[in-house]
Parts: structure tokens; sequence; C-alpha cells
């Protein structure tokens, strides 16, 4: 246990010296700017609105550009920066030769890559909710002068971050595995074309990187879709399992 708490520790300090919390910061305010674009423009379609709660509407549509647009390609991109700043440095032969297990590097990574997801959506909460308020400043035909629905937005974001969990192993891996950031980041590219293609076949409740997008859309009556996050999460987990096991025996050669 000590062993993980030092390299956790340790990634925390490092990711400081990255773009990653940066990124984490402004990826949320870009889609709060374009839903508020988006409600200014079409000011009539959404006020005349009327088959969801103005704040049901408003959140969904933050958590669906979330998860369906920004998702497939941040996790990527945050696990290959987190990766790169050992490979640039030529870091991993001074890691494994300290004494602790060889996984907990990768563990500790994957424990910073999902605080940081999880601190998006905390982040995403308080923009849905600023950007309801500057809307009715606006006009108060909006109608996000009733309560904040908070519990429901929690629901949806946590099957949303469980369903992430299979990117992040996977990314992770690929990101500590291959020192090739172009190579990190072109696969999660080329994943997300993919998942343009096939979104709403049944494959797509079985693909990596629409399941997040999915526990949001395939929302109906209020009944969540809970499949795509149990295959996300459980996922996660195996993949997290023989990714620390690969990463525990690969020689090292820089």
């Amino acid at each position: 246990m000590k062993s993980i708490l030092h390299c956790l520790s340790a990634e925390i300090l490092k990711m400081r010296r990255t773009l990653a919390i940066l990124l984490c910061a402004i990826a949320p305010l870009i889609i709060g700017a374009i839903v508020v674009s988006m409600y200014l423009r079409d000011a009539n379609y959404f006020m005349n609105w009327t088959m969801l709660n103005p704040w049901d509407q408003l959140g969904q549509m933050c958590l669906v550009y979330w998860n369906l647009l920004f998702i497939p390609l941040f996790i990527p991109l945050l696990t290959a920066l987190l990766a790169q700043f050992e490979h640039n440095r030529h870091n991993w032969k001074l890691i494994y030769t300290l004494p602790n297990p060889r996984w907990s590097t990768y563990l500790a990574k994957w424990l910073v890559v999902q605080g940081l997801l999880f601190g998006c959506l905390v982040e995403i909460f308080v923009v849905i909710f600023l950007s309801g308020k500057l809307l009715n400043a606006f006009n108060s035909d909006y109608g996000f002068s009733a309560a904040f629905p908070l519990w429901e937005f929690c629901k949806l974001a946590g099957i949303s971050f469980l369903a992430c969990w299979i990117l992040v192993s996977l990314h992770m891996w690929i990101g500590i595995r291959f020192s090739s950031f172009p190579m990190a980041l072109g696969v999660g590219i080329f994943a997300m074309v993919g998942a343009l293609f096939i979104f709403g076949q049944d494959i797509s409740y079985y693909y990596p990187w629409t399941l997040p997008g999915i526990t949001i859309v395939d929302v109906k009556d209020g009944i969540l879709h809970l499949m795509p996050m149990f295959i996300g999460c459980l996922g996660g987990i195996v993949l997290a399992i023989l990714s620390m096991y690969d990463l525990s025996h690969i020689e090292v050669y820089q």
C-alpha cells in the first residue's frame, strides 16, 4: 500500500508539469460555450421546447457532447501526456529499479487520470448551472428559474464515468507500452472515427469508444441503460489487471 501511495504522490507532482490540468480546466468551458451559443442562436426553438425540463435538456446536451465527442479523444490525450513524461526523459529504467512493484506506476497513472476525469465532471456541473443562470439572465423564458436537478445529473454522470474505465485502462497501457506520442493519440483518433460510423447500431453497445455516450443518449422515460456502464467498468478493471501484468514483465531499454 505504501508503494502505491508513493507512486501516486509522485504522479500527482509530475502531472503538474504537463498540460493535463490545463486541458481539464479548459475542456468543460468549451462545452459550456458551445451550448450557450446554440441556445442564443436558436432561442425560439429552445424556449418552445416542452418535452424536457429546461435543466434536463441543458444538462443532457452538455453531457452528450462531453461523453460522445470529447471523451474518446480526451482520454487518449491525457494518458499519452502522462506516459510521455517518462518516455521523453527516459525514466522507465530508473522507475523499474525503484523498490516498488512495477505495476504500481501504471496503477498510479490510472488513478490520476480517473481523478482528472472526475474533476472535469464536477466542473461540468458548475458549467451547466452557470450556463443556465446566464441564459436566464438574458431571457427568463428559457425557464432556468426552476430548481437545479443535481441528483439526476449525478446519476447520469456517474454511469458515464464508470463506462469510461475501459478507455482509461486501454489507452493508459498503450501510452506506457509504446513510446510514440503520435501512435498513442492516433489510436484514439481512428477509434473515434470508427465510433462515428457505428454509433446507433447494435455493436455500439459493445464498442469501448461509444459506451460513455450510449449511457447518456439511451435514457428513455427516465430509465437509465446500465449495460454500457457494466461493460465499461468491468472491462476496465479486467484490462487494468492485464495491463499491470504485461507491464510488470516487459524489458526496459531506455
